[in-house]
């Protein structure tokens, strides 16, 4: 049972850290991540930080009800650490006990898979809804630019018109100022 809750603050922390990263900003160098402002995945970084720092209710009288209980504790920057190990190996004494705070029907595993099993769900999951948004978005943008650069088209057709056309015009004054020239030229002893 240890194991496994060393594993699940592994993974937790992994997955905090992952999730930290790509919705970070970085204001010095103007760059952002790839998930920054994402609200699905930021929603996604508060929703497990309430989980694992809330009580879990459905747990039996007088067994623990938090992760604090079991001596792990919740770092600044979200993460878990076991701080006490032997008040873990204490509550481990009875076995039911810690599992419930993980596996019960409000339990902190429990209210994590509901929580990935909503994001990532195949058809209506968060994760899916946002992909074919975004996937619209990009179809959306990539008809508006190809109606700008018809416009555009449009634009540079009608200028280059009007170019040939001013360049007729000087060809003809050039050919009149010099007709002009000529025939004064001739006029003149």
């Amino acid at each position: 049972m240890k194991e496994k809750i060393n594993k699940f603050i592994t993974d937790y922390n992994s997955v905090m850290s992952y999730l930290k990263v790509k919705t970070s900003t970085d204001p010095t160098n103007n760059s952002r991540q790839v998930l920054a402002g994402d609200s699905t995945f930021v929603g996604l970084k508060i929703d497990l930080r309430n989980i694992i720092s809330s009580v879990v209710p459905s747990v039996a009288s007088g067994n623990p009800k938090m992760l604090s209980d079991l001596g792990i504790v919740i770092g600044r920057d979200g993460t878990l650490t076991l701080q006490n190990a032997d008040i873990l190996d204490q509550k481990l004494s009875k076995v039911t006990a810690v599992s419930d705070i993980f596996n019960s029907t409000s339990g902190v595993a429990t209210r994590i898979q509901t929580v990935l099993k909503n994001m990532l769900s195949a058809s209506a999951g968060q994760l899916d809804v946002s992909v074919k948004t975004t996937s619209t978005q990009i179809t959306n943008y990539t008809d508006q630019i190809a109606r700008f650069d018809k416009r555009l088209d449009k634009h540079v057709e009608k200028y280059r018109n009007d170019f040939l056309k001013l360049q007729a015009v000087m060809a003809q004054v050039s050919q009149q100022q010099a007709t002009i020239t000529s025939i004064m030229q001739s006029y003149s002893y």
